[in-house]
């Protein structure tokens, strides 16, 4: 089982960027125990959608109280219906209008929180495991001060607003 996490952003140069999508555009991955877990070190991408998809579905993230240590666990736990809208709001891939993502499934129960990826399944105390994503969050929403844009600000709103859930 893997025990840290970390998530490493290259972010490309700022000359002359001004949106929020210029200037989050970059390349992210995430690694458990120096493995690469998620993503492409050769994607670049706009990662301003994940932080706008944290603000809205980390409240419901954390709130539910999944039962199941895997996708295949859960699965068999939920109806068919229940299941697909468990994916749509624990899929963090769902972020990612226009580009088709890996899986990265987060849940968590009372204890422990979840990240499944095709590599593999990490469980982590819920209290790193919320750190980990306040901090990619947060990551991505100091490069959003350096846009002005209508889209980096409220971006910007709504990640003060529910950050303070996780």
């Amino acid at each position: 089982m893997f025990m840290n996490l970390r998530s490493d952003i290259v972010w490309s140069p700022l000359e002359g960027k001004v949106t929020a999508a210029e200037v989050t555009y970059g390349k992210l991955t995430i690694f458990a125990d120096d493995v690469l877990i998620w993503g492409d070190p050769d994607f670049e991408w706009t990662w301003v959608e994940l932080i706008e998809w944290l603000s809205y579905s980390w409240a419901i993230i954390d709130r539910e109280r999944v039962v199941g240590r895997s996708r295949d666990e859960i699965e068999a736990n939920l109806s068919e219906d229940t299941f697909e809208d468990f994916l749509y709001k624990h899929n963090v891939s769902q972020a990612f209008g226009g580009v088709l993502m890996p899986e990265l499934l987060v849940w968590r129960d009372e204890t422990t929180g979840y990240i499944e990826t095709s590599v593999g399944l990490i469980a982590l105390p819920v209290s790193e495991w919320k750190q980990f994503f306040l901090h990619l969050g947060y990551e991505i929403a100091q490069r959003l001060t350096d846009s002005g844009d209508e889209r980096a600000r409220f971006a910007l709103h709504d990640w003060a607003l529910h950050s303070v859930t996780i």
